[in-house]
């Protein structure tokens, strides 16, 4: 049973998400540059969090990430320019853990930073994410015949409970 009180709630679900495989897979997927086949495992998570709920919200911001990449594979910068301002809209803004802003108002009981830390995934890791599609530029795209190309260099990350980022030794 999933808390009623909301920071309760965040954790358990963060909770949750950070042993679920098909979660990590999707996270995994994304990082390694499959972004099409990461929209499609986030999707099914959208429909689980109900499409309209804040969670939800959240899933679909990640999928709109991936479609941004696949855009730019694509070679269509109105996409890739459409689907990031949609991601960061339904993202909120997750941008202010880059800026620096104070670790307080990033955890104030209602930012979208938290919101976003409830599914377990790093503010910080999604503005970095953000921010690497702002500064894409036409020139900057590239093709390639190699079944995945990594568009992106910064990844997604879990997040520790101290709010940092969590990496992985390896």
């Amino acid at each position: 049973m999933v808390p009623a009180e909301p920071v309760a709630r965040r954790q358990a679900l963060a909770a949750v998400l950070a042993a679920n495989p098909h979660w990590l897979h999707a996270i995994d997927l994304f990082n390694t540059g499959y972004y099409w086949e990461a929209h499609e495992a986030w999707e099914g998570f959208w429909h689980v969090f109900g499409r309209t709920t804040p969670e939800a919200r959240l899933v679909q911001g990640l999928i709109r990430l991936a479609a941004a990449c696949v855009k730019i594979r694509e070679g269509t910068p109105e996409g890739v320019r459409r689907h990031a301002l949609r991601a960061r809209e339904l993202l909120g803004d997750v941008a202010a853990a880059d800026r620096g802003a104070d670790s307080q108002s990033l955890h104030a009981e209602s930012s979208d930073a938290e919101r976003s830390a409830a599914l377990g995934i790093s503010p910080k890791s999604i503005a970095s994410v953000l921010q690497e599609l702002d500064t894409f530029r036409a020139e900057c795209w590239h093709t390639s015949r190699t079944p995945v190309v990594r568009v992106l260099a910064a990844d997604l990350r879990l997040m520790r409970r101290d709010g940092e980022p969590h990496t992985v030794e390896g």
